[in-house]
């Protein structure tokens, strides 16, 4: 798209990319505050940082275009950042929302610059109403729809773009006030919703870099302050915007009381599906995001699917990727609704972990959480505990974990330093990269984020290492890190373990006779990962033989998850 424009206001490449950084730089400045207001759908401090991440991720895909990219590259270039980075439920809604303003503005042919702006802000709207499960009123959806609804009075009492922008950002504020009467559980912690605050800033930026910070319209003043309440609205500040998020980010807001969880554990990945234009696949692109949404519904709330198709070849086929993201009891099965396509980017996290972190180590010390760990595995079944361990947990499934994979999960501890378990040498040697090629990073907070990769390259390895680490004291009274890296890596050196396919109960006995051989030395553990296919009788005879060539060890059997045939024998020696 070339430059749109009136004699009342331009779209452009440049305008855009204005937007962008405008409004990566109020959300960091804001993103403190807006964590610490963040009370629905689950109070774990993350929603400003989730946003502040996602938009970061659009820009720095905006920064890579070359200087004469259009309108239509930048908005792309800024979605599909956005959609490859989403964190978390606002983060993954965010991204939908900037999808679907790039959608709205390419649809858009009237030539107006503010009919193109309102086209996108009603598609962005849209997009992110579509792709909620449960959608609900006094949050990020209601600014959106907000502005969208504001923008379009504006455009067709023949306002221009400054005046539609200026009045979208009023409607999503005046949303935004209305939120603690929309939702009970944020008039009753005494807060605004923190992910309605965050679209109110973007809106805001885009109302600057399109000149629509002229005089407001009656009643619609800057943006107020995210605080706690006493009453139901906020009044506008009138301050200059600046200098009102800065106050923001010093503000003290009080943790929010009384919010439970919607699931115990948070789970989110990519799915990825092609189709060859021959009307063979079984899904096509379109019925990928509803499938998946419909059968999330039934495993856990906070449900988002965002994306769509991304490509053609020139050989008709067709490509697509999709943000996955819910809230759920049951991680396993919400892992496996995404199987039938390709997933990567596997990340599952404990919430009431997060939450209890989170709120001790803002009572403690405001601010990053100091120490934080990522366990990698290629097995689902281990997903579970890994995470009520503590860990983030990043999950192999049919491509290698990448790069990006790593800072995506180390971001999510929002921690300054990270211990990273492997669970395979190409993972060890991703994160390994990566650090050398980007070195320390910015994670939670302006501080930098110091990666300790140890030595694991096996699923038992991990679990090893995530036992030792739940003896640890629960932060900020950990040991030093140094100390635990020592600590877990002499949990990963304890483990020997061998794997085998065939999984007869004579070849198994066999294997594990060669493991515990008193010339290996002295046992204290045995674990068996069994796959969902080996029968029960194989590992009763394993337990069985344990006992008899090594009476009084201990024997942990765990369920890998993997729907094929293999048993891996670990044992951990003195």
């Amino acid at each position: 798209m070339a430059e749109v424009g009136t004699a009342h206001g331009t779209l452009t490449a440049d305008a855009l990319r204005a937007w962008v950084r405008g409004a990566a730089e109020l959300l960091t400045l804001a993103r403190p505050v807006i964590d610490r207001a963040n009370v629905f759908p689950v109070a774990d401090a993350d929603t400003g940082t989730n946003m502040w991440l996602t938009l970061g991720e659009g820009r720095e895909n905006v920064d890579a275009l070359s200087a004469d990219a259009d309108v239509d590259a930048v908005l792309h270039a800024l979605a599909e950042g956005a959609l490859l980075g989403a964190r978390g439920n606002s983060g993954v809604i965010l991204s939908e929302y900037l999808r679907g303003f790039a959608a709205g503005a390419r649809g858009s042919h009237t030539g107006s610059a503010a009919a193109t702006v309102v086209a996108a802000l009603r598609e962005g709207a849209r997009c992110a109403h579509a792709a909620v499960g449960q959608p609900r009123q006094g949050t990020i959806l209601s600014a959106a729809a907000g502005a969208a609804h504001a923008a379009q009075g504006a455009l067709d009492a023949g306002a221009d773009l400054c005046r539609v922008v200026q009045d979208a950002r009023g409607g999503a504020q005046d949303a935004l006030r209305r939120s603690a009467d929309d939702l009970d559980v944020l008039r009753e912690a005494g807060v605004l919703d923190a992910g309605a605050y965050g679209l109110v800033l973007v809106l805001d930026a885009l109302c600057r870099a399109l000149g629509g910070d002229g005089p407001v319209s009656e009643g619609q003043g800057r943006i107020a302050p995210m605080t706690v309440l006493t009453t139901l609205s906020v009044e506008p500040s009138g301050s200059d915007a600046d200098e009102v998020v800065a106050a923001c980010a010093h503000e003290q807001v009080g943790r929010p009381v009384g919010a439970g969880v919607d699931g115990e554990f948070e789970v989110m990945y990519v799915v990825e599906h092609s189709t060859d234009g021959s009307g063979t696949s079984e899904v096509s692109l379109s019925a990928v995001a509803g499938l998946l949404r419909d059968e999330l519904r039934h495993i856990g709330d906070s449900v988002a699917v965002v994306g769509g198709p991304t490509g053609q070849d020139r050989d008709g086929t067709s490509h697509g990727l999709w943000q996955v993201h819910v809230h759920t009891d049951r991680p396993l099965e919400a892992l496996r609704a995404g199987q039938p396509w390709t997933q990567r980017q596997v990340v599952v996290r404990s919430l009431e972990h997060q939450v209890s972190s989170a709120a001790h180590e803002q009572e403690e010390s405001p601010g990053p959480a100091a120490l934080g760990i990522v366990a990698c595995t290629a097995s689902p079944g281990l997903v579970t505990e890994l995470a009520r361990a503590g860990a983030v947990v990043v999950l192999r499934e049919s491509v290698p974990v990448a790069a990006n994979d790593v800072r995506r999960a180390v971001e999510e501890t929002g921690a300054r330093e990270v211990l990273l378990l492997p669970a395979d040498a190409a993972t060890r040697e991703a994160a390994r990269t990566w650090v050398s090629d980007a070195g320390a990073m910015p994670a939670a907070g302006q501080d930098r984020v110091r990666l300790h990769v140890l030595e694991s390259a096996s699923d038992l390895q991990v679990v090893a290492a995530m036992a030792r680490w739940a003896t640890v004291p629960p932060a900020p009274d950990r040991a030093e890190p140094a100390h635990l890296v020592e600590m877990l890596g002499a949990a990963v050196g304890s483990v020997r373990s061998t794997a085998v396919q065939d999984a007869d109960p004579a070849n198994v006995c066999a294997a594990l006779a060669l493991l515990l051989s008193p010339d290996h030395g002295s046992v204290t553990v045995l674990t068996v990962l069994v796959d969902d296919a080996v029968p029960d009788e194989v590992t009763d005879a394993v337990v069985g033989a344990a006992e008899r060539l090594a009476p009084g060890i201990d024997v942990v059997a765990l369920a890998s998850g993997r729907r094929s045939g293999t048993v891996v024998l670990g044992v951990e020696r003195e």
